[in-house]
């Protein structure tokens, strides 16, 4: 009998877990995400895992999962991995068909600048981060302003806060005055800006 491997998958919006038998290879992982997931737009994205170096690799679709060089927790035996875009589209809106795809590149972006694995220039972050308020509260209303609602998000990258003078309620200002533009623009238009 084929003995099982824990896996656990995360995305930017989900975690699955599954048992896979210990045959199974990266395609075969990510075929299962894509069944669980009803992802169809399949080209972009990938299976990501920390290597025993602590660096970020691909699965390769024909290695065996237990082959890899997983840095593996010492408490546990579930392998992890992240559903992630691989690819980007160059043209969102010309390229991409599916909802779900445009909402997971929307979280993963948002992350990626947040965590500063993506670098964005202070004047895009405030810009961005005024969309995302759009995304998240739709148009901008009095009511909000009054009661800080951007006080308890994660709007903008360390390092954009820490390299210029500003106190938080400053940068929420800014972040608001875009919101205030914005007015009108659906989630899903503010998603792909």
């Amino acid at each position: 009998p084929d003995k099982k491997i824990k896996v656990k998958v995360r995305s930017v919006d989900s975690e699955l877990e599954f048992s896979i038998p210990s045959s199974a290879t990266g395609k075969d992982l990510f075929d299962k995400v894509l069944q669980t997931t009803g992802i169809r737009e399949i080209w972009y994205f990938g299976l990501e895992y920390t290597d025993k170096y602590d660096n970020p690799a691909w699965t390769n679709e024909k290695k065996k999962i237990k082959d890899l060089d997983i840095k593996r927790s010492k408490k546990e035996d579930t392998l992890e991995f992240r559903f992630r875009f691989k690819f980007f589209p160059e043209n969102i809106v010309d390229e991409v068909v599916q909802d779900q795809t445009v909402r997971l590149l929307y979280y993963q972006i948002k992350s990626d600048v947040l965590n500063e694995e993506l670098y964005c220039p202070p004047e895009k972050a405030v810009l961005l981060a005024s969309y995302a308020a759009q995304v998240k509260y739709g148009d901008h209303d009095e009511e909000y302003t009054r009661n800080e609602y951007l006080s308890n998000d994660n709007i903008l990258p360390k390092g954009v806060v820490n390299s210029h003078k500003l106190s938080r309620q400053e940068w929420e200002e800014k972040i608001c005055l875009f919101h205030q533009r914005h007015k009108g623009i659906t989630k899903e238009e503010a998603m792909l800006e």
